[in-house]
């Protein structure tokens, strides 16, 4: 069992971690907006918070983690959509940890 400071420190971890998670897909979305118009189209001009939508959120979902993005052959959405997937690894790692160990 996890004793209370732990859970704290994981706690404000998981926070943190979110925060960069909102933040990395936000430029992302700003990303395809500005190069990519006709694939952010297809994603349902999504945003963070403004009309959203759920049917956007699992569009860009599949979009990330089918690795849609390679196809588009940039590097530098390459090196956001990569640390995307990193963080929603390390958010879940986190979440995981706090409720279940």
């Amino acid at each position: 069992m996890i004793d209370f400071n732990a859970k704290n420190i994981l706690f404000g971890s998981l926070f943190g971690v979110a925060f960069l998670v909102f933040y990395l897909t936000s430029r992302i979305y700003k990303f395809l907006e500005m190069r990519y118009l006709e694939e952010y189209e297809q994603l349902g001009k999504p945003t963070i918070f403004l009309s959203n939508s759920i049917s956007s959120n699992l569009l860009f979902l599949k979009f990330l983690f089918r690795g849609k993005w390679k196809i588009l052959g940039d590097y530098d959405l390459e090196v956001l959509c990569r640390r995307l997937l990193l963080l929603y690894v390390i958010f879940w790692s986190i979440f995981i940890l706090m409720f279940f160990v």
